[in-house]
């Protein structure tokens, strides 16, 4: 999927950016996404939990339905970029030493502490200001994914199985 020009590489948002519109995943799933759910020599990311926002709480819990446990290929420029991104996580770590909450995020901030899902939010809104885009939510990158899929041809039910939706329906309405 053509989603290198949604976003730029010299910012901290590349990551979750090219997760959302590259797998279609949803904002808790990306923040929640670890390394070990990552088969960098399969090419493959397993989404098993979700973190959501409950009043000022957040939570890590298992995704709301059967179907959003799923396995996903990883398109070849997601796949180098996470390589890219799994030496500096191991960087990271190394540098700060105890200083480095190793929680196993894919995506955190450059100590391994977790992000908040609003604060992802606050970032891509003022990304898209800075850079002159038209005003999307960063939801808005998961329908992406789903538009990109359709438009390249891909079946509506293995859109909906990558989607990790319940029903047809919600895949058709997207």
């Amino acid at each position: 999927f053509p989603y290198t020009t949604l976003f730029r590489s010299d910012t901290d948002m590349e990551v979750p950016i090219a997760l959302l519109v590259g797998l279609g995943l949803r904002r808790g799933e990306v923040l929640v996404l670890r390394w070990q759910d990552v088969d960098l020599e399969k090419g493959k990311v397993c989404i098993r939990r979700n973190m959501v926002k409950v009043g000022k709480e957040i939570i890590f819990k298992d995704p709301k339905t059967d179907t959003s446990n799923r396995e996903v290929k990883l398109p070849f420029t997601l796949l180098k970029l996470l390589q890219v991104e799994r030496k500096r996580y191991l960087t990271n770590k190394l540098k700060m030493g105890e200083q480095f909450e190793d929680n196993g995020l894919v995506v955190c901030w450059d100590d391994g502490k977790c992000i908040n899902p609003d604060t992802l939010s606050q970032k891509f809104r003022r990304l898209i200001e800075r850079i002159g885009l038209k005003h999307i939510r960063l939801h808005d990158l998961r329908h992406t994914n789903a538009t990109l899929m359709l438009e390249y041809g891909v079946n509506i039910k293995a859109a909906q199985q990558r989607l990790g939706h319940a029903s047809i329906s919600t895949t058709m309405s997207i």
